[in-house]
């Protein structure tokens, strides 16, 4: 598997410990309203993503070739994941997820004791999910690699340890 930051593939003696982490980003505010002060929560925009690259390895992870003065790319390892029934999932257009062989999205079917089956799944170019039922599952779950395009980063701090003979880097931007 592959992480690809604006075209660089980090080799994966710059990746042997490696983690990704995404936080959901909105703008929202919370009223409240009347003599019962109840709560209304007003969004003014969600779906977009803040992500945190960082990893260790024995060698440098290439980013210096990356210029960061814009958005870049990054085409992600760590997949994301939704919960919903067999045809109401949608996972976002094929243009902001992994189409590669080792990368194409998968489901699960949640069976009543908690367990976890393959489940077949098709996925339209707009995302929307239609997943095979399977007998004694109370719900789905799909994953997929994002792709996330236009994201703006400061260049990775790293951090070299010379007695240990190990780079660590970390990389955190956010979807425009």
């Amino acid at each position: 598997m592959s992480l690809i930051i604006d075209g660089v593939e980090i080799p994966i003696d710059a990746r042997l410990d490696l983690s990704v982490s995404y936080q959901r980003l909105e703008r929202s505010a919370m009223h409240r309203i009347g003599p019962a002060a109840t709560a209304i929560k007003q969004t003014l925009w969600s779906g977009k993503y803040r992500v945190t690259v960082s990893g260790s390895g024995w060698y440098p992870p290439g980013l210096q070739s990356v210029d960061f003065s814009g958005a870049v790319l990054l085409a992600s390892i760590a997949p994301l994941s939704k919960v919903g029934g067999v045809g109401d999932i949608n996972i976002g257009a094929d243009t902001d997820r992994r189409g590669e062989a080792d990368y194409t999205a998968y489901a699960h079917a949640i069976m009543i004791d908690g367990n976890r089956q393959d489940a077949e799944l098709a996925v339209a170019v707009n995302g929307d999910c239609t997943i095979t039922p399977v007998a004694g599952a109370s719900f789905y779950q799909v994953f997929w690699f994002p792709i996330m395009s236009l994201i703006f980063a400061d260049p990775p701090a790293e951090n070299t340890d010379m007695a240990g003979i190990t780079t660590s880097w970390e990389m955190v931007g956010e979807q425009v």
